[in-house]
């Protein structure tokens, strides 16, 4: 269905190019665009663009792209990047871009992290789900990378990121093969504050780390857990009914006698064994427990 074709919205600037008969990268974009949106085509390769020195997001989503396009000309001012929903394998070179932010690779074919060496001054946010990624090796030195995603892909080991660790807060790897985490991976991610682990289609978690063993005398990490009866954030209901089923368990002595529930407010200060699992049904279903 034919959505749009070279509509240019003229109060921020933005070209939006969005049709399946649409096979090549169009060569009619206004120089003082800031804002290009080329989604649900079937341009399979982007060879060349053309500087655009406004430039600051690019949407190139939902196409039919089956390698990382040339950005060697693209303005330094871009910020954000998003490239999902492709058939993108591998990427082989991204140039310097000082201002990218953000950068989108879900959904493509990836089986390793690219090289991020040339933005790792600038990357805040790395979103790499549903590919088929078995390895995080060689990541470079990140200096600001607050957020990485690595949703369903092919990991069976917790990934080495000392280089990130000291900004990392958000780590998602939910829909993998992880079995353990051992400290020795989680102890340099001192920004951590939010991790995702599980599998949505599993009820069996993964063995969690004994934090406290960590230098951390309260868990101010919170450790998102999924299973097949959806998000159980850490928490309240599907923890302390996993703990009790044993299906969850900590690398420790950890357990229902010593996890004090944080939020939300009106379970605050209470410990998890001595919440009635009926009073948290229908309430909110994030909770932040500490030990």
């Amino acid at each position: 269905m034919l959505l749009f074709i070279g509509s240019l919205c003229s109060s921020d600037k933005t070209y939006i190019v969005q049709s399946p008969a649409v096979r090549l990268f169009p060569h009619d974009i206004p120089q003082d665009v800031t804002k290009i949106v080329v989604q649900g085509t079937k341009i399979k390769a982007i060879d060349y663009i053309e500087p655009f020195p406004n430039l600051t997001k690019m949407f190139l989503g939902k196409n039919s792209l089956t390698q990382f396009p040339d950005l060697s000309n693209v303005s330094n001012n871009l910020q954000q990047c998003f490239l999902s929903s492709n058939n993108i394998a591998a990427v082989d070179f991204i140039p310097k871009l000082k201002m990218l932010q953000v950068l989108a690779l879900g959904a493509n074919k990836l089986t390793r992290l690219p090289d991020l060496t040339n933005i790792s001054g600038s990357l805040e946010e790395l979103y790499l789900e549903d590919n088929q990624i078995f390895v995080v090796d060689g990541i470079a030195r990140m200096l600001v990378l607050r957020i990485l995603t690595l949703t369903s892909n092919r990991l069976t080991e917790f990934p080495d990121l000392d280089a990130a660790g000291s900004v990392l807060q958000e780590l998602d790897l939910v829909n993998n093969s992880i079995k353990n985490i051992p400290n020795r991976v989680l102890k340099p991610l001192v920004a951590l504050k939010r991790l995702h682990l599980g599998n949505r289609n599993d009820e069996q978690f993964p063995v969690l780390p004994n934090i406290c063993a960590m230098g951390r005398n309260r868990m101010s990490l919170a450790i998102l857990l999924y299973s097949n009866q959806t998000i159980c954030g850490i928490s309240a209901v599907y923890v302390k009914l996993a703990l009790e089923a044993g299906r969850l368990r900590f690398e420790s002595t950890v357990g229902l006698t010593s996890l004090v529930c944080d939020e939300p407010r009106h379970l605050a200060g209470n410990l998890l064994m001595n919440i009635n699992v009926t009073e948290m049904l229908g309430k909110p279903n994030f909770y932040l427990i500490h030990y």
